[in-house]
């Protein structure tokens, strides 16, 4: 199921970087191995370079290959180091401030910015874009369905479009605060 979503977005790096971890983890509950996550994603980054060396000069592989290393050797140190909060509530803000923290100078190399208010609204919009994927991914798989699949999807699609404009809402309203953006 993974893999078939992943071609509906046509595979852009992130997504490809994804899937196979995915697939690779997947593969090793079957054999009943455990992953090392590091070596994981070494592995899978070499997979990827091996099939198009061209792929390390783009800004999506760069941002998927540095945020997913962040996560996996920052995100537990933290939340132990935040250890009476849960973890549920810590990582609501650990995960985006670590995956901000390890993103930032590459975004400062490539766009020139750095936005002051990103964990914000990260934690702001994650609820509703679990959302708008999950729908998304049944919708697409639902056009499918002899006959009544235009009408899931369109119906779907409907079910989507308040969270995507609550999504643009958020937007809209951290890039207008004073100084949002720092150049």
């Amino acid at each position: 199921l993974v893999t078939a979503y992943s071609m509906l977005t046509g595979f852009p790096p992130s997504v490809a970087r994804a899937t196979i971890m995915l697939e690779f983890i997947l593969l090793g509950k079957l054999i009943d191995r455990q992953a090392d996550n590091v070596a994981l994603l070494a592995l899978v980054c070499i997979i990827m370079l091996l099939y198009n060396p061209l792929l390390i000069t783009n800004i999506g592989f760069q941002l998927s290959f540095i945020v997913t290393f962040g996560l996996i050797i920052s995100t537990s140190v933290f939340i132990n180091k935040c250890k009476p909060i849960p973890e549920y509530i810590s990582g609501c803000f650990l995960i985006p401030l670590t995956a901000q923290l390890w993103v930032a100078p590459l975004q400062v190399y490539h766009f020139n910015n750095l936005p002051v208010y990103s964990v914000i609204a990260n934690v702001l919009v994650m609820p509703f874009v679990g959302i708008i994927s999950f729908m998304g991914f049944i919708g697409s798989l639902s056009y499918f369905i002899p006959i009544i699949g235009e009408y899931l999807c369109f119906f779907s699609d409907k079910i989507i479009d308040p969270f995507i404009s609550i999504i643009l809402y958020i937007s809209r309203f951290i890039a207008s605060l004073p100084g949002s953006i720092y150049y």
